[in-house]
């Protein structure tokens, strides 16, 4: 999480020149097609089938409650790059689903007020690239 998601998905959610978000998001996308790999793993070893909800089983657990702030956070990504989960994710697609739904999950996660602190953040960011484009010491 901390080593290759979080990095991923907070350079892919603070980029505010299109192409190089782009780039990124192929980054990200690796990055999640490589945690799908390993949730199926994980489940095949445990016998569970793919109908199970959290990472354990059927019971919220530590992975599921450390993973779960960085899962509900894409919300940002749709709504500033109009980014959607890729195609193929099933399980990890599944795995937020369950999160989203889970009481305790929500009760925790303040979507609106995530959005508007990352909104302000590319208010800011989009604002020193325009004064820097203007020319020197206009930043």
């Amino acid at each position: 999480l901390e080593e290759k998601l979080q990095p991923a998905y907070e350079a892919a959610l603070l980029e505010i020149d299109e192409p190089k978000f782009a780039e990124l998001a192929v980054r990200l996308e690796a990055v999640l097609r490589g945690l799908e790999e390993r949730l199926r793993r994980h489940r095949e070893r445990r016998g569970a089938g793919a109908a199970q909800r959290f990472w354990h089983g059927e019971r919220l657990g530590m992975v599921d409650l450390t993973y779960a702030p960085s899962l509900l956070r894409f919300a940002g990504l749709r709504q500033f790059h109009a980014w959607k989960l890729p195609e193929g994710l099933d399980a990890v697609a599944a795995w937020i689903d369950a999160l989203a739904a889970e009481p305790l999950v929500r009760e925790s996660f303040q979507e609106e007020a995530v959005l508007r602190q990352v909104g302000a953040y590319l208010d800011n960011f989009r604002a020193r690239a325009a004064a820097l484009a203007q020319g020197p010491g206009l930043a």
